[in-house]
């Protein structure tokens, strides 16, 4: 399913079915029984799939994507609805793959649960006993009665890309979480969110085979059950890692990359260049898309808005990128995203000391760039601050001495706020989960040492194991060309005259990529860096100034503003959003 409505305000319900029609969301199950009514709508792009299905007044509906006991559609449903009966929430995630939604009613009672860490999105509000939950919280807000709205959080998600926490930018409109569910009382017509006991101990994975083996069996298991597996592929190692798995698996994905045209895309040649290799070595279909930003970049906001909310703000509105993801034919699209996970950042290898205080990381965290007064960054410090505080308490962390190892545990509430959007958005047109984000695999990866994420050994190390050959590719990660070392199982910075470093070169010379050396550094010499290039765009900052001027904003000094365009625009999306609810009625 694309998206769920329920709620037991009929009148509300209805007024966001009549929205979405208008849309092109007209393809939906109606549930109107029980003092509710629930809308289950289907997925854009893919047809003759269920998600849903009834049985003696009971119902089970899933949204995002799940394979539960390696089955997907009907046998899934029928499956799930009978094992609830007797098992908890807990087993029948357990025993799932993906990132999802499921909504199962057994009598009387309704119970919603998203996957263990809530990658797929799902929001909600409980005002006076009138409750609605969907995927979207701009659309629970445009038929709320009233809203009130968190500047901190409007901050923290504009310049930071993320919320950490169950908090949106409206005041009492929350994200459901994987460690709750709600129970919702048909007879007493009132939903509880409410705890789960989720035993993290159970899932760990303790050694690296045992980690290769699960990856390398999901993967399996997702290509039984979808066709046309699609990568949205860079030139990094994060979407390398599901070229390979795939690949040592048989399977030929579909590789798809977009061209843009301003810094608002952020879309560069060498990754082109490198999918081109990709195409060209294992004979892989590429599927170029029109991301071009128009002038004015913000010409298609209402649309963009009104369809997928709140999404629409990742990705600057460019109604050209929704566009061509309808057009792309995938069952199955994945991005690599948490491979960022797999590997240390920068900052954490700088650090001489094997420890670090919470103050240190969250200086570190919060961006330097956001244009607002000293008391302001104070407020938004202090509650960032706060926010991993609690963190590192439910870890049992002590916040003064922070060893390296415990980093990633961390970094990861980070990660499953800002690197989950695609994946949330493109679940509304077929398939899509963030593979990593499997519990299994992830307690391994957040526990794995520092010292072995270094310079990439990790995911290098798994990629060598998958499909070695892959790393003959050039490697183009953050604007910046990186040499594979074969021996050191690293990567290495090309020097800043674009040749690779001798030590490198000798061993490449020795090694089995002799045979491919003289072609790839003739590849690695050329400048490839740059963005494509920007047309009627050059003066992008003074074209979002301009538009900030309209709203009364809180920003200070935006003229002198000298971080990512992209967070400015961010915070115009958001007031833009703001506006729009402000003065719907």
């Amino acid at each position: 399913m694309a998206k769920v409505i329920i709620g037991n305000n009929r009148m509300k319900v209805n007024e966001l079915k009549n929205h979405f029609n208008q849309y092109g969301f007209n393809d939906f199950t109606e549930y109107n029984r029980d003092n509710i009514l629930a809308l289950f709508y289907k997925k854009l792009n893919t047809i003759d799939y269920c998600n849903y299905y009834e049985e003696n007044n009971d119902f089970i509906c899933t949204v995002g994507t799940i394979i539960y006991r390696q089955a997907t559609g009907i046998s899934a449903l029928k499956q799930i609805l009978r094992d609830f009966s007797t098992y908890n929430i807990e087993n029948i995630r357990n025993v799932s793959i993906g990132n999802y939604a499921v909504i199962i009613k057994k009598g009387l009672d309704i119970y919603i649960f998203v996957d263990k860490n809530s990658i797929y999105n799902l929001y909600y509000y409980n005002d006076n006993n009138e409750w609605l939950v969907s995927n979207t919280y701009y659309h629970l807000g445009k038929v709320r009665s009233t809203n009130k709205f968190n500047y901190l959080d409007i901050l923290e998600y504009s310049f930071n890309n993320a919320i950490i926490g169950n908090k949106t930018p409206i005041e009492g409109i929350y994200k459901l979480l994987g460690n709750e569910y709600f129970h919702i009382d048909l007879n007493l017509n009132k939903m509880q969110t409410k705890k789960l006991d989720c035993n993290n101990s159970l899932c760990k994975t303790s050694s690296f085979d045992l980690f290769l083996s699960d990856l390398k069996n999901i993967i399996h298991v997702i290509s039984k059950n979808y066709s046309n597996i699609t990568i949205s592929s860079t030139g990094g190692l994060d979407s390398r890692l599901f070229t390979a798995l795939f690949l040592s698996n048989n399977v030929k994905p579909q590789l798809v990359y977009g061209i843009g045209n301003s810094k608002l895309t952020n879309t560069k040649v060498r990754d082109l260049e490198i999918n081109k290799m990709y195409s060209e070595c294992y004979d892989l279909k590429l599927s170029l898309m029109n991301w071009e930003t128009k002038v004015p970049f913000n010409i298609d906001w209402d649309y963009s808005l009104e369809k997928f909310g709140e999404l629409f703000i990742a990705d600057a509105g460019n109604k050209n990128i929704y566009d061509s993801f309808e057009c792309i034919e995938f069952d199955y699209i994945t991005f690599g995203y948490f491979g960022e996970l797999m590997r240390n950042i920068e900052w954490i290898d700088m650090i001489s000391s094997e420890y670090f205080t919470l103050q240190q990381f969250v200086e570190m965290y919060i961006n330097k760039n956001i244009p607002v007064n000293e008391d302001t960054k104070r407020n938004i410090y202090d509650y960032i601050y706060s926010k991993f505080a609690a963190i590192c308490q439910a870890e049992e962390i002590d916040i003064n001495m922070i060893h390296k190892d415990k980093f990633s545990l961390i970094h990861y509430h980070y990660r499953r706020n800002a690197d989950t959007v695609m994946c949330n958005l493109m679940n509304i047109y077929g398939h899509s989960s963030i593979v990593l984000s499997e519990d299994s695999l992830l307690q391994y990866i957040l526990n794995v040492p520092y010292n072995k994420k270094m310079n990439s050994k990790l995911i290098l190390k798994v990629i060598k194991c998958l499909y070695p050959e892959i790393l003959k590719i050039p490697i183009y990660s953050h604007t910046k060309e990186w040499i594979y070392n074969p021996k050191k199982g690293t990567i290495q910075r090309k020097d800043i005259s674009g040749k690779v470093p001798p030590n490198i070169k000798r061993i490449i010379l020795e090694s089995q990529y002799k045979k491919y050396f003289i072609k790839i550094n003739k590849m690695l010499s050329k400048k490839h860096n740059g963005n494509f290039k920007e047309e009627n765009l050059n003066n992008l900052k003074q074209l979002v100034v301009n538009e900030l001027s309209k709203y009364h904003h809180q920003l200070y000094d935006i003229d002198g503003f000298e971080g990512d365009i992209r967070h400015l625009v961010r915070y115009l999306g958001i007031e833009y959003m703001i506006e729009k609810l402000t003065r719907r009625r």
